[in-house]
């Protein structure tokens, strides 16, 4: 294919098609479908870390039951889509998308945009990942966002498992002994974030990290083990950061840290991020929000790894865009901070980790706010 086609319509079903070689932008004037189990597209090089990538969509984005995955990880560059109308995954499909860098000049490594309705149906899922080792996350920007039961974002990082010769998992945070709540890797701590990470028989664990109100950042590995055979820690929570006009959540968004591995000595990951800023929030019992620290199992010869610090979670809710910057800087002025709120019957979770060996000390617990503006009401009068 060309760097740059160009096409009225793109369907993809039951089949596997890679886009891209060193750079790659994909228009499509209507509508895009990736359709059956066995559809996947890849846009951009697969396993190519170093180009950036664009999808723009003029209409709508349709995955039902197939897959579709922007960039890959530990991308240096940014990956962005853009759907002109509305997004649907649905009868288990998924969107997988990999963040590149980010700096001071841009705190996202990834950007998806979509201006209409963006539906995610029961088991169906979008997955961003970060950069495993910068910490950049994708930005979220949607109209109207509804996530359905048993569907949502899945920004969980999970351990390693030794699979045909190698050992398999999946990152979607800081890499383990990565972060700035890494866990020390003189005996296997566990990770921090929103909590500090599980202290082992002889090593505090990771330090918290990261903005309380407006978390950006993923959760922090858990800490190797000095001895190369038995140095595998647990990754951190993956960051999952949405600006919608709307979202109503009866699903899930979950972000949470690696378990150790059984016998082995490293620690456990951090809880994630998750930070949602909307102008209405709503969702019925099934909704989930959760960014939990890894679990610490017991490794062998009685070496008793970390357990992974919980997350932190914040949701913004009617702020203004004009007020953002002082809320940011510590004025809280028409702002009500609370841990729930009256349109979200669901549930909240920043849990530590579990450490499973005597005498140690679990990671503590994160943070989980709702920040919603309290507009004054009244009238005002100047007399003169």
């Amino acid at each position: 294919f060309p760097s740059s086609p160009e096409a009225p319509r793109v369907v993809v079903t039951n089949g596997l098609v890679i886009l891209g070689d060193g750079g790659f932008a994909l228009n499509v004037s209507t509508d895009l479908t990736v359709r059956g189990g066995n559809a996947r597209l890849y846009v951009g090089r697969w396993m190519s870390p170093a180009y950036t990538n664009t999808v723009w969509v003029g209409r709508n984005l349709l995955i039902d039951s197939g897959a579709l995955t922007l960039g890959t990880t530990g991308q240096e560059t940014r990956t962005t889509m853009t759907v002109g109308n509305a997004l649907t995954i649905t009868n288990g499909g998924g969107l997988h998308v990999y963040s590149g860098l980010t700096n001071a000049a841009c705190d996202y490594g990834g950007l998806v945009t979509v201006t209409g309705t963006t539906t995610i149906a029961p088991n169906s899922w979008i997955y961003p990942s970060c950069h495993p080792t910068n910490g950049g996350a994708v930005l979220f920007r949607f109209g109207v966002l509804n996530i359905d039961t048993n569907g949502g974002f899945n920004a969980d990082s999970t351990n390693r498992a030794f699979l045909t010769g190698f050992y398999r998992y999946i990152c979607r945070g800081f890499d383990a002994q990565t972060g700035p709540g890494k866990g020390a890797s003189a005996q296997g701590s566990g990770g921090g974030h929103g909590g500090t990470g599980g202290v082992t028989t002889a090593t505090a664990g990771g330090v918290t990290n990261d903005v309380a109100i407006a978390p950006q950042l993923p959760g922090s590995g858990g800490g190797r083990y000095a001895t190369p055979r038995f140095d595998i820690g647990g990754s951190g929570g993956g960051v999952v950061r949405i600006e919608a006009s709307a979202m109503n959540l009866n699903g899930i968004i979950t972000a949470n840290g690696a378990n150790t591995i059984a016998g082995y000595w490293g620690g456990a990951g951090a809880g994630g991020s998750i930070y949602l800023c909307t102008d209405n929030f709503s969702g019925n019992n099934n909704g989930i929000l959760r960014a939990d620290g890894g679990n610490g199992n017991v490794g062998s010869g009685g070496k008793m790894p970390g357990s992974g610090g919980g997350g932190r979670i914040a949701v913004w809710i009617k702020i203004p865009a004009s007020e953002r910057n002082r809320v940011l800087q510590g004025n809280f002025q028409f702002i009500d901070v609370t841990n729930s709120y009256t349109w979200f019957s669901g549930t909240m979770s920043v849990t530590n980790g579990v450490a499973n060996g005597l005498g140690l000390t679990n990671g503590t617990p994160g943070t989980a706010l709702f920040l919603v503006y309290n507009n004054p009401q009244g009238t005002f009068f100047m007399l003169e």
